[in-house]
Formats: C-alpha cells, structure tokens, sequence
C-alpha cells in the first residue's frame, strides 16, 4: 500500500492517532531543533559556522519558494524526523582500517522531512545532516510543482564532508526538466534562458569550481542551467551563492505562478514520469553506498523512499 501526502502515517500508532496534527508537527519540529542545535554546538567551529549558513539559505529558499509550506515529519511514524545514524548493519563485516572512520560518520544527527502545499507542489521533502565528530553535513530540498502544469522541480542542496579543506562546500542548484528537452526546444528556451546570465558568470567566477560526477548517471540528469560547483565558504561566496539561489527560486514561483493548466491526460502522465524520475534518483545517488553504511540498511530505504514519494505501510 501506497500513501502520498501531508496526511500518510498519521494512524501509525494510537497516540499519534489521538494527538492533534499540529501539537505533533510543532513536537517533531522542536525535537529537529533541538538534536541539530547539539550537534552544531559540538561539531568543528568552521564546518558548523558553514552547516548554519547553507541551513539559512535552505529556510530563505523555503521562504521564497512555498512560504505556506507546513513541515510534516510523520512519515514512518516520525521515525526520520530527527533521528542518529545507527551506523553499519554489521560492523565486524566492515574493513578493519575503514571502522574508526566509519564510527565517526555514524555520530551523525539527520531529519528527513516532506513540505506541503497542495496549492504549488505535488511532493516536497527537506532534509539535513551534521556529523559532530568530523563536521561532514549536507541539507538540501526538492520541490515538484502540482502534476497539472509542467513547470521543473526546483532543487537546492549543499553539503561538505572534507576534514582536509573543512571551509570547503558544494553546491546544486538547477531546475529539473519534467519533459524531454531534446525534442522539446521551447520548453527549454521557456524555463532555461532567464537564467543564462548566472549561469555563465558562475562559469566564469575563479572562485567558483565546476563539479563533474564520476556517474554517468548525474552527468546525463544535470539540468540546462544546472549549477554544480565546490568553493570557498568565505561570506563573499557565500552572498554570491545565496543570491543565485534566491534569484532561480523568484523565478521558479513566477513560473508556477503563471503556469497553465495541463489536460488531465498529460496531468496523469506527468505525475507517472515525475514519481519515476523521483525513485530512479533516489536508487542512483553516487553517495548511497556510504549513506547506507552510516544510516543503516532499514533507515536508509526509509529516507530514499520518503525523497521518491514511495511511503509503504
């Protein structure tokens, strides 16, 4: 069984059954809050000033996007709402020379959590995390407009994980095409061009370096104007950043704003393609190898199954 939206997971268990929506959410969002607030506290000054900065962005983005988004942290009775990585199934299995490491990683603080606003996106999830050991985090969100126009997603995530460079982050931002641009130039032209000018003085921005995957998979699924970059979290890159994103997100809702309804069939095909778009992502992460290690077989499906909108019983 199958449940999508704001309402999946509510009669998980009898308390959550008899407890009002809101008393539950305004619960789930103070517990976020409070393990993140512990780890930010406990994590590396320079990783955890850069955690806080990139997690301002994500609520300005949010802010810009779905103002009246409400955060729903129920799904699988709240068990990825905030939450610690419970480290490897079976740790003796793990490489002697890879298991100090790897119990670091495991001290990770994590929320996996869906946005909702029936008015502009169909499926949304937010998410985060911050290693207190180490410092590694990155926090990120995915808004898909409503199946009945066919705006792109809008996807924004930055993390950094490297112990060597800790002041270094990475950043996506794009806007994922929810028809074939190949064959479809006016759609592109349409959603891609307003940003062209950001986009190339990125390109041309030394401060700013471009990231190839080595998967096939993410080279081939980056958006037109899709930005991919790693620099320097100094406040001047930071501002430049930020700017960008708040600029494509003012874009994003003037498009959804002006968009035009599809017929029901297209409607129909495209919420198909969307949630196909959604689990093929979810499954092919170059990262998820590693995330399974550090959250856990059990947990990990559960987060990659929250992103893909597949909520099972």
């Amino acid at each position: 069984m199958v449940l999508n939206g704001c309402t999946a997971y509510l009669l998980t268990t009898k308390a959550m059954l008899y407890a009002p929506v809101q008393s539950r959410l305004t619960y789930m969002t103070t517990r976020a809050e409070d393990l993140f607030a512990q780890y930010e506290a406990e994590a590396p000054a320079i990783q955890s000033k850069l955690y806080r900065h990139c997690w301002e962005v994500i609520a300005r983005a949010v802010d810009a996007t779905v103002p009246e988004a409400k955060v729903d942290g129920n799904a699988f009775g709240g068990a990825l709402e905030a939450f610690v990585a419970a480290g490897p199934d079976e740790p003796a299995r793990i490489p002697q020379e890879q298991r100090g490491l790897l119990a670091a990683l495991s001290d990770t603080a994590a929320s996996y959590t869906q946005l909702c606003d029936d008015q502009r996106i169909s499926w949304g999830t937010r998410y985060r995390t911050l290693n207190r050991p180490l410092g590694a985090f990155f926090c990120g969100i995915s808004l898909w407009p409503r199946t009945s126009i066919d705006v792109p997603n809008f996807t924004l995530y930055f993390g950094s994980g490297s112990s060597v460079n800790p002041d270094r982050v990475f950043m996506r931002l794009e806007m994922i095409p929810r028809v074939d641009t190949d064959t479809d130039a006016a759609y592109a032209d349409k959603y891609y061009t307003p940003f062209n000018e950001r986009f190339f003085a990125f390109l041309t921005n030394n401060e700013f370096e471009s990231y190839v995957s080595d998967s096939a998979y993410a080279r081939g699924a980056q958006a037109p104007s899709g930005m991919r970059y790693f620099f320097d979290g100094t406040d001047s890159n930071m501002q430049l950043a930020t700017d960008a994103v708040l600029e494509l997100a003012a874009q994003w809702v003037g498009f959804v704003d002006s968009a035009e309804e599809l017929p029901p069939s297209r409607a129909m095909a495209m919420a198909s393609r969307d949630a196909l778009i959604r689990r093929v992502a979810a499954e092919n992460s170059p990262d998820n190898s590693n995330r399974e290690r550090v959250f856990g077989t059990a947990t990990f499906a559960r987060t990659k199954a929250l992103l893909s909108g597949d909520l099972e019983l």
